[in-house]
């Protein structure tokens, strides 16, 4: 009897117990009975239970190695490491803040950096703002730009003179970019890695875990300075973001801080006229996988245009970008158009954010501007024919809910230059369960965009004919 082969692709309950009960004949050919009340057959059973279970966590731990298939989010960020990539935590909202004084003074009102305003309704939102503003004297109200989060403080232990010590920190989540480490009172500088830092360098690192917890690691008196035993460690921060900041218009209508005119505090109101924008939930395991090789590709460097969109969209707060097309000058005039997080206008701290860290990435005589998105509006109008079967309110909610993804920022049928095209809104509107057909309006034709142009969903005018 020829020896039965190994077949190597069998991982699952079903296949080893054939592959097992095919090798009986040849081993022991006494064995006739393989019904499943024999016991010998209970114990293949369970030996391919086992095994079963076995080879899926062996190849769950395969998956684990390799960037497109890794799902634990620890695995994920020391992959991200071999090359130089971290997951961002969650981003802060940002907005221009408009404070109005009760009256007129004669001297100049100062509302100080980091004056505490926060939003109306059932979840507060606080924001903080980025620089002073000076109310000229004479003059009613000022503009100035403010950012989602809560300062806070904490003691984070005492050093005991050893090598390589770490330190968790309790709040979370921390904004990125926000972290300030105190060693008995003296800021200590927050690096990549201590690899390159000299023995007497008084730097740290941080590490942040897929709780969103942040720890801050030390160095052994080779690479990096050991605190001095006994010294006290604190740490100053902000702590917040996410997509809930992106408040509406006129939502940010309250002030925490004493705002102070000669040793007196004054009546002063606030309000955002324009929606907060910018504020995004921790990177996403999908995103990542993206982002982090191309930013491998463009070496933290702006010379095409895919560097800058690229690193561009890899900023805090920014959704989308898209770089105008350069042309071959012995200097670059370069417009990068943006698209928040949130939608709508960038405020003035995100661009001004942005370009402050492309200044270092850019060519030495490319010119950069930040740019708002040129949004292009657009009103669908038309007839939709409800089958008899279906309600025609619960349909028409489910297309006005298709219309409103289709044209969300994140949508994948949406990007700045891309044109809209009828053949896609009747294919998105067919599928809907229960409409039996859709007659758009015959004004309507299909939609070409420029390069910096970005489509938004505009006014939706649709009759519902039919349905119960």
């Amino acid at each position: 009897m020829k020896t039965p082969q190994i077949q190597y692709s069998s991982k699952d309950y079903q296949t080893l117990l054939a592959d097992l009960k095919q090798k009986i004949p040849y081993y022991l050919p006494e064995w006739t009975d393989h019904n499943d009340s024999d016991f010998g057959i209970v114990l293949l059973q369970l030996f391919s239970h086992v095994a079963d279970i076995l080879h899926f966590y062996l190849d769950r731990m395969l998956n684990e190695a390799f960037l497109p298939t890794v799902y634990g989010r620890d695995n994920l960020i020391n992959l991200l490491k071999l090359i130089d990539y971290k997951l961002a935590g969650a981003v802060p909202a940002t907005v221009d803040l408009t404070f109005t004084l009760g009256q007129t003074y004669t001297s100049n009102i100062s509302i100080p950096k980091g004056a505490k305003c926060q939003s109306v309704g059932n979840e507060v939102i606080y924001f903080e703002t980025e620089a002073g503003l000076v109310i000229p004297a004479g003059q009613l109200s000022g503009i100035v730009g403010a950012t989602e989060g809560q300062s806070g403080e904490e003691t984070l232990g005492s050093s005991d003179g050893t090598a390589y010590q770490k330190f968790a920190i309790n709040a979370s989540p921390i904004i990125d970019g926000t972290l300030k480490v105190f060693v008995a009172g003296e800021e200590w500088t927050g690096v990549d890695s201590l690899a390159l830092s000299e023995p007497e360098a008084k730097e740290y690192y941080t590490q942040r875990d897929a709780d969103e917890k942040i720890t801050v690691f030390f160095g052994d008196d080779s690479q990096g300075k050991i605190p001095p035993d006994g010294t006290e460690i604190t740490c100053q921060y902000r702590a917040g973001g996410g997509v809930r900041g992106n408040l509406g218009p006129n939502t940010i209508t309250i002030i925490n801080s004493s705002i102070l005119h000669q040793g007196m505090p004054i009546a002063v109101s606030v309000t955002n006229n324009e929606a907060a924008s910018g504020g995004a939930d921790r990177e996403s395991a999908e995103h990542a996988k993206a982002q982090a090789p191309l930013q491998l590709r463009a070496l933290n460097r702006c010379v095409t245009e895919d560097d800058y969109e690229t690193l561009a969209q890899g900023y805090p707060g920014v959704a989308r970008a898209k770089c105008a097309p350069i042309e071959p000058k012995s200097y670059r005039a370069i417009d990068l158009y943006i698209v928040p997080n949130g939608g709508g206008l960038p405020s003035e701290s995100l661009k001004s954010g942005l370009q402050a860290y492309l200044e270092g990435k850019r060519m030495v005589l490319d010119l950069l501007t930040v740019q708002d998105a040129v949004y292009v509006s657009i009103d669908i109008e038309g007839t939709v024919y409800v089958k008899t079967t279906y309600v025609q309110t619960v349909v028409e909610k489910a297309v006005r809910e298709a219309l409103d993804n289709f044209f969300a920022y994140t949508s994948e049928y949406v990007d700045f230059g891309r044109g809209i095209y009828l053949s896609d809104l009747y294919r998105l509107l067919d599928e809907i369960a229960g409409v039996d057909h859709v007659n758009l309006g015959s004004q309507m034709t299909n939609v070409t965009l420029q390069d910096n142009e970005f489509p938004k969903l505009g006014t939706v005018s649709l009759s519902f004919s039919g349905g119960a």
